[in-house]
């Protein structure tokens, strides 16, 4: 298990014995039937993406990679729930996490004259990913004090999702005088892969009223989802007279594992009715 869901587990495992603790104080939502909040907070780390694929080119073994890492950036999240029946309720959370992560192309090609003498290069380039989730919820909020209030939380989630990834390059060879072989990129293609895919999400909240219709606090929240989306890299058809590498890959070419989600922590302001 990862530190990420650890950490939501240790969350939910511990508000779970408050609740014996504060039968005596029934109304965990403070008198309010329904809320809505406004939050803005950090997503720890996003996912990291990768994939590569190897090919036969001048009878030894070519390969490309892209490497995009994970990167903690801002989210914002925009949340309402209704009580249903004593301290349970239901709930929707819309949280948006945009961020530009430093993605790392890289190529080995083979010399066309000379055995084992390849060429490998490596080019940064920014990408931008883009996630917008639905986060549906069954809440049950747990009464510590007067104006002190718990929740934990959990259900399914809709991850809407947009990643700019590397479709194709082309490269340019050449030989030095001393006949040693170099490559670089010469056009490099970016293209969005866009999703809609289903996941999960739990985690806690604490709340502290200010008064009857107004509320602070702060939430911690663990989500993912994965989907598989085209490795790009897969159709080399054009590479060894055209010298392209990608382009027109699809799905019967090969697939890779793209995760979304990830931990995160934000505070915001509630308003109850």
């Amino acid at each position: 298990m990862t530190r990420s869901r650890l950490i939501v587990v240790a969350l939910v495992t511990l508000a779970i014995p408050v609740v014996a603790a504060a039968q005596e104080q029934s109304d965990g939502w403070g008198g309010a039937r329904a809320f809505v909040t406004l939050g803005a907070g950090v997503q720890a780390r996003s996912p990291n993406f990768a994939y590569d694929y190897s090919t036969m080119l001048f009878d030894e073994t070519a390969r490309a990679a892209l490497d995009i890492p994970g990167k903690r950036g801002v989210a914002f999240d925009l949340a309402g729930g209704v009580r249903v029946v004593q301290n349970l309720g239901v709930g929707v959370t819309f949280s948006r996490y945009s961020k530009e992560r430093l993605a790392t192309l890289s190529t080995t090609i083979p010399s066309p004259l000379f055995f084992n003498e390849p060429s490998t290069i490596e080019r940064q380039i920014p990408l931008q990913r883009e996630e917008n989730a639905v986060h549906i919820q069954a809440i049950y909020k747990i009464p510590i004090a007067e104006k002190l209030k718990v929740g934990v939380f959990g259900g399914p989630t809709y991850f809407r999702c947009l990643d700019d990834v590397i479709s194709q390059f082309s490269l340019q060879g050449d030989f030095s005088p001393a006949l040693d072989w170099s490559v670089d990129f010469r056009n490099i293609t970016k293209t969005v892969d866009r999703d809609n895919v289903w996941g999960f999400n739990g985690g806690a909240d604490v709340a502290y009223l200010l008064n009857r219709y107004v509320g602070i606090g702060t939430t911690v929240r663990y989500s993912r989802a994965a989907h598989h989306t085209v490795n790009h890299f897969a159709y080399t058809q054009d590479l060894e007279g055209d010298a392209l590498w990608g382009g027109r890959a699809t799905e019967t070419d090969g697939t890779v594992n793209m995760k979304h989600g990830g931990l995160h922590w934000n505070g915001g302001i509630s308003f109850r009715f």
